[in-house]
C-alpha cells in the first residue's frame, strides 16, 4: 500500500483535539458529606467503572474517526489491485492447429484456450486495442478492433486440420502491438504447446513485448495417427494389375502387442480392411484399377484427436509405356521387350512417341524432349566417343571410359528391387562424373567400388546409364532370370514418376498459372483461381480439384502433417527457456485472470477510510446519547455523569 500525498498526514496533530476535550470535560466539584446525600454518593460510586469505561470508548471512537480522516486526505492505495489498467495493445495468439483438436472428457482442448482467450477479450478496456492471431491459419489477416470484436472473432474460430508455427506468430504477433506506441504492449499465447509448433529459437528482441503464456500442467493424451500412405512403393500402378498399399501406424508409447484396424477406401468403396501393429507398416492389396486418377484413404479407428485418422491420396492409374529401341541394343533385350508386351506389361512404338528409350548414342537426345533414356553401352568401344559426345549435348553429366584393367567382377550393392548382387560381370565401360549433379544416384556397384547403374534427372527428361552392354559376354544378366524382370522395372521406373499426382500438406499453397480456373475443396467450396495468382488450400485435409469449365486438370491431396500427430508438450523449462525474459508462464486459469493486462491501475482507499470515519462518527454520537443520563436503581431520580 502506498500514500500519493503523504504530507497530508501533518494533519494527525488534530488527534490532539479529542484528548484536550476529553481532560477539558473532566471537572470535580467540592464534596460535601451529610446524611442526605450518602445514598446518592454510593449510587453513583456503584455506576463509576461504567462512566468511565464509556468516557474511555467514546475518546477511542473520536481518535479513530480523526485518524480516518487524516488518512483518507494522504490518498492511500494498493499497487497494481484495481479492476482497471493502463491503455494497452494485446495481441491474442489463439492456436487452432490441428493437435488443439484432441478430446480430453467431454470437451476438446481448444475449448479450454478458447475460454481463456474470451477472458482476455473481456478484460480488454474501452482504450486497448486488440489484435486475434490463429495460429493455425497464419495466412488469415489480423484486424485490430475492441474487446468484444476480439470476442466474436474467436468465437467465430474453429480447430483447422493445419500445423502452427509459434515461432513464427510471436514474431508477427509483436509487430502487430508495436504499432500502438503510446501503449502497453502484451501478447497472450494460447496453445498446447506441443514441441512441433516450437521450430527454432525465439527471437529476443520484444522490446518490453510482455508475452503471457498459457500452459496445461497434465501430460498430453495418448494418440495413434496414420502418418503415411504409399501405393505400390511410390510409383503408379499399371492399368488392370494389382498392386499394394503400404499404410504406416504412430502411436507414441503404445506397446509391441497394441494393433489397430486399417481400412483402405478407393473411390468411395473399402477395398482392403486388415488388422496392423500399433506401431509400424503393414502392407494391404490394391485392386486392378482402369485406366485413370482414382482418389481414396488409409484410415484406423477414431480415437480422441480424429485430424489425424485418416489420410488421403491420388493415383495415377497408368497405361503400359510405350517403349522403343534406338541403335544396336542386341537381341537379348529386344527379345525381352517382346515377352513383355506379350505379357501387357509394356507397348512397343516408335521413339518418337515413346515414353522410355532404350539404346546406345541414338537414343540419348530423347532425353532433351523429356523423354526417359536407358543407355545401353556399345560393344565396340571405339564408338564411346561418340556416345559422349552425345551424353554432353544433351547435358548428362557422364562419361564413358575403358575400364582400367580387364576382366570384370561382380555386383556387390544395389538399390532396384530385383536383386543384382553376385551377378558376374565380365567386361563393363568405367562410368566417370564430369560434374556432381542434383538428382543423380547410383543404383549398382562393383566389388571394386566403381558404378554399374546410374539415374539422373535433367530439366526436362530422365537417364539411366549401364556400365556393360546386354550380351552374354559382358554381363550374366541376359541369360538368368532377371532378365525380364529388370527391364520391366526400367521400361515402368520412369513412366511411372512422370504421371505422379501431387500432395501437399494442408493450409500450402495450390499454384495455378493457366489461366482462370476453379479450385474445389474436400467440403464443395469453390474459389476461383486467375492467371498466375497462387490459392491456399483451405484448412481441410482431403482432395482438391482444379477444374476448368467441366475439364479436370488437377487433383491433390492435402494431409495433416505428421508431426501434428505427436501431442508431446513441451516441459514448462523447456518453455521459459524459448520464451526468454520478455515470457511469463501460467498454470491456472484463476492466475491467467489476474496476470492478464499488467501493470494494472491503482486501487484507491480514501473513499473507504472516509466512509469509516462516518460510520464511527454516527457510532459516538448514539454511545453519548445513550450515556447522558445513568438511571439509578430504586429511586425515580437521575444523576448527570461527571463527563460528557
Amino acid at each position: 500500500m502506498g500514500l500519493l500525498s503523504p504530507l497530508f498526514l501533518i494533519a494527525s496533530v488534530a488527534l490532539a483535539i479529542p484528548v484536550l476535550l476529553h481532560f477539558l470535560h473532566r471537572h470535580h466539584a467540592p464534596r460535601l458529606a451529610f446524611p442526605a446525600l450518602r445514598y446518592l454518593r454510593r449510587a453513583e460510586e456503584k455506576n463509576a467503572f461504567r462512566i468511565r469505561l464509556r468516557q474511555l470508548l467514546l475518546l477511542a471512537l473520536r481518535i479513530a474517526a480523526v485518524l480516518l480522516l487524516v488518512t483518507a486526505g494522504a490518498q492511500p492505495y494498493l499497487a497494481g489491485r484495481g479492476t482497471s489498467h493502463e491503455p494497452t495493445s494485446v495481441d491474442i495468439v489463439l492456436d487452432n492447429s490441428a493437435s488443439t483438436g484432441v478430446s480430453e472428457g467431454d470437451a476438446r482442448f481448444y475449448d479450454h484456450l478458447s475460454a481463456l482467450a474470451i477472458a482476455s477479450a473481456q478484460g480488454a478496456g474501452a482504450a486497448d486495442r486488440v489484435w486475434v492471431l490463429r495460429a493455425g491459419e497464419p495466412w488469415d489477416p489480423a484486424i485490430a478492433g475492441g474487446g468484444s470484436d476480439a470476442r466474436q472473432r474467436i468465437l467465430d474460430t474453429e480447430v483447422v486440420t493445419t500445423r502452427a508455427d509459434l515461432t513464427e506468430q510471436i514474431a508477427r504477433a509483436r509487430e502487430l502491438v508495436r504499432t500502438a506506441r503510446d501503449f502497453a504492449a502484451e501478447v497472450h499465447l494460447l496453445s498446447d504447446f506441443q514441441r512441433s509448433a516450437l521450430r527454432g529459437d525465439l527471437a529476443q528482441s520484444g522490446e518490453g513485448v510482455r508475452i503471457l503464456a498459457y500452459l496445461h500442467p497434465d501430460p498430453a493424451p495418448a494418440n495413434r495417427a496414420v502418418t503415411d500412405v504409399s501405393v505400390a512403393s511410390g510409383l503408379a500402378p499399371r492399368s488392370m494389375e494389382p498392386s499394394h498399399v503400404a499404410v504406416t501406424i504412430t502411436s507414441p508409447g503404445a506397446s509391441a502387442v497394441d494393433s489397430v484396424t486399417v481400412r483402405v477406401t478407393i473411390s468411395g468403396q473399402v477395398r482392403a480392411a486388415q488388422f496392423a501393429p500399433a506401431n509400424g507398416a503393414v502392407v494391404l492389396p490394391f485392386p486392378p484399377l482402369p485406366t485413370g486418377i482414382v482418389d481414396g484413404y488409409a484410415e484406423i479407428d477414431a480415437d480422441g484427436l480424429r485430424a489425424d485418422d485418416r489420410r488421403f491420396f491420388i493415383v495415377a492409374v497408368r497405361p503400359p509405356p510405350r517403349v522403343a529401341t534406338a541403335g544396336a541394343v542386341g537381341q537379348f533385350l529386344d527379345e525381352a521387350l517382346r515377352v513383355l508386351q506379350d505379357a501387357g506389361q509394356v507397348v512397343i512404338s516408335s521413339p518418337g512417341t515413346a515414353d522410355v528409350v532404350f539404346g546406345t548414342g541414338e537414343s540419348v537426345p530423347a532425353a532433351a524432349r523429356g523423354v526417359s533414356v536407358v543407355v545401353v553401352p556399345p560393344d565396340d568401344p571405339t564408338l564411346l566417343p561418340a556416345l559422349n559426345r552425345s551424353l554432353e549435348a544433351a547435358g548428362i553429366p557422364w562419361r564413358y571410359a575403358l575400364a582400367n584393367r580387364p576382366g570384370g567382377g561382380r555386383i556387390s550393392a544395389t538399390a532396384i528391387p530385383e536383386d543384382l548382387r553376385g551377378l558376374d560381370v565380365l567386361r563393363y565401360y568405367r562410368l566417370e562424373s564430369a560434374a556432381p549433379a542434383a538428382g543423380e544416384a547410383l543404383l549398382a556397384r562393383l566389388v571394386t567400388g566403381e558404378p554399374w547403374l546410374v539415374e539422373g534427372v535433367l530439366d526436362r527428361g530422365q537417364y539411366l546409364l549401364l556400365a556393360s552392354p546386354l550380351a552374354a559376354d559382358a554381363v550374366a544378366l541376359p541369360l538368368s532370370a532377371r532378365m525380364v524382370p529388370v527391364i520391366d522395372w526400367m521400361a515402368n521406373r520412369w513412366a511411372a514418376r512422370r504421371r505422379e499426382p501431387s500432395a501437399i500438406e494442408t493450409g500450402a499453397t495450390i499454384p495455378w498459372q493457366n489461366g482462370a480456373a476453379t479450385l474445389i475443396s474436400p467440403t464443395g467450396t469453390r474459389t476461383a483461381l486467375g492467371g498466375s495468382q497462387p490459392s491456399r488450400a483451405a484448412p481441410d485435409a482431403g482432395i482438391y480439384q482444379v477444374r476448368q469449365g467441366d475439364s479436370l486438370r488437377a487433383s491433390v491431396a492435402a494431409n495433416l502433417p505428421p508431426a501434428e500427430a505427436d501431442l508431446r508438450r513441451v516441459t514448462r523449462d523447456e518453455l521459459a527457456d524459448w520464451l526468454g525474459n520478455d515470457g511469463t508462464i501460467v498454470t491456472d486459469t484463476a492466475e491467467w485472470r489476474r496476470a492478464i493486462y499488467s501493470p494494472r491501475r491503482r486501487f484507491e482507499l480514501w473513499r473507504a477510510f472516509v466512509a469509516l470515519s462516518a460510520l464511527l462518527v454516527v457510532a459516538e454520537l448514539w454511545v453519548a446519547a445513550a450515556g447522558r443520563k445513568l438511571s439509578l436503581p430504586g429511586t425515580g431520580q437521575t444523576a448527570r455523569s461527571s463527563s460528557s
